[in-house]
């Protein structure tokens, strides 16, 4: 493996006669182990005497030091384990307007870095001083800024600080820097005011809380999470707002409708192989996608694509569905844009329970069950009469639970993902590509779906009531 020599160039300006000559010497190539110890020592000695890291690219490195003075080309070497020793030295024999510059040089004398050291640095309200007097005297910025290189060499401060306290010197007498507040501090009495404003509005921004408090937005967003530990979280959309009566019922039902799946239920006798599930729902002939589904991957450069905002149409169409765990049983559409009623639901009913005979016969000679959710529809007194007449049994289901029912947690919300977005010309189209998606849908999904349902019944008792999902 090929060594990279490294130069370390070291450079003095002052007013004191440069010293000249020096040791010379190489560091040769030793073992990787070795130079690795090595390089470790000459790290912790460029952090702590030059205030610079310095970190090696290889492992066989040759390392020089080579420093010359202003007034000569002369250039002396010497090795990195000389360094170590004679630098103490050499920084001692420096006066104290020295200034030394280490230049980091590849051996083939390419530009890596530069270390700048200070013996005594000038402190900067004493060239502020100078600064001012040559003002009064008259000169301009770029002759007090070479008067001060020559005096102070890279100690000196820029032009544009010598513009600056110019700009300074004309309106004030003044040579310091004026009074500063600090870093920002608060009591607990802050900290309190905080949390008894957040408190009355959660929603309040850290802007508004700053304003409020008089204290800077950063104080303010520090003490909201780091004392008050607080985060701000969006709302959750749930179906309904429930109040403990109601999730108490949800308990309940789900409790009862696991008592009949397992066989239990003294009253119902429902094979929960041949459980039929029935719902509805409105889809759109144009309905646009959320936000979140306009994402798209773009460069970092490139700009967001802008969509404009549109309400879904007013053209609307509700379909019906039947499925078991096999598949669909019976589907049909609703045309007159008003939903359905008790009289239409009931001629749905019969014929579902025609094609339920044709399809799934073994159902039909068994203890076939109905699971349907609590719509207008499916309470109404003339439905309970006609399902008691065709001795149907229908699995216990509480009210607002579009969670525990499979059209609404499965069925439909795959089919509006895959027609939102899209604009169909008229209800015909829409849907046409309705049936083509339920057809293309695997009876494995029903059959996955299908057994969500329990699992579903137990989440809704292990969270009391309350919706679990997000």
């Amino acid at each position: 493996m090929t060594s990279c020599p490294l130069l370390v160039v070291f450079r003095c300006h002052g007013e004191t006669r440069e010293r000249k000559g020096g040791v010379c010497g190489s560091l040769l190539v030793v073992w990787w182990w070795w130079w690795w110890w090595w390089g470790w020592w000459w790290w912790w000695w460029c952090v702590r005497v030059c205030g610079t890291r310095f970190v090696h690219k290889e492992m066989h490195i040759k390392l020089f030091l080579r420093y010359f003075s202003t007034d000569s080309s002369e250039t002396h070497v010497m090795s990195s384990d000389q360094l170590c020793l004679c630098a103490p030295m050499f920084f001692t024999q420096w006066s104290a307007q020295k200034t030394c510059q280490f230049h980091l040089l590849c051996g083939d004398c390419s530009f890596l870095g530069r270390i700048t050291w200070s013996t005594m640095p000038a402190p900067k309200q004493e060239q502020r001083v100078a600064i001012k007097f040559m003002f009064k005297e008259g000169l301009s910025a770029k002759q007090i800024h070479d008067r001060l290189l020559n005096v102070h060499g890279c100690d000196a401060v820029s032009r544009s600080t010598v513009q600056r306290w110019m700009i300074k010197f004309a309106n004030s007498e003044a040579v310091t820097d004026a009074p500063r507040s600090g870093h920002p501090k608060h009591t607990a009495a802050t900290t309190q005011a905080v949390s008894d404003f957040i408190q009355g509005n959660k929603r309040r921004t850290v802007r508004q809380t700053a304003r409020h408090c008089n204290i800077s937005n950063g104080l303010a967003h520090k003490i909201i999470r780091k004392d008050l530990r607080l985060q701000k979280k969006t709302s959750t959309w749930v179906p309904h707002l429930l109040n403990q009566a109601q999730k108490q019922k949800r308990v309940d039902m789900a409790m009862e409708a696991l008592d009949v799946i397992e066989g239990r239920h003294e009253d119902l006798d429902i094979d929960f192989q041949h459980l039929i599930t029935e719902d509805e729902s409105w889809f759109w002939v144009w309905q646009p996608d959320p936000k979140q589904g306009n994402c798209q991957w773009l460069g970092r450069h490139e700009e967001r694509p802008q969509v404009a905002r549109q309400e879904r149409s007013t053209k609307k169409v509700m379909l019906v569905v039947f499925f078991d765990r096999r598949g669909m049983v019976h589907h049909e559409w609703v045309l007159d844009g008003r939903g359905i009623g008790s009289l239409v639901y009931r001629e749905i009913l019969d014929r579902f329970r025609e094609n339920l005979r044709r399809r799934r016969p073994e159902a039909w000679c068994s203890n076939w069950g109905l699971l349907h959710d609590g719509a207008p529809a499916h309470r109404a007194l003339p439905t309970h009469r006609y399902l008691e007449y065709h001795a149907v049994q229908v699995m216990p289901h509480p009210g607002y639970s579009p969670d525990i029912s499979p059209p609404d947690y499965w069925l439909f919300a795959c089919l509006k993902k895959m027609v939102r977005g899209v604009r169909y010309h008229n209800i015909d189209a829409l849907q046409n590509t309705v049936e083509a998606a339920m057809k293309a849908i695997p009876a494995q999904d029903f059959l996955e779906a299908m057994e969500r349902y329990p699992d579903r019944l137990r989440r809704v008792i292990a969270a009391e009531g309350a919706y679990f999902e997000n």
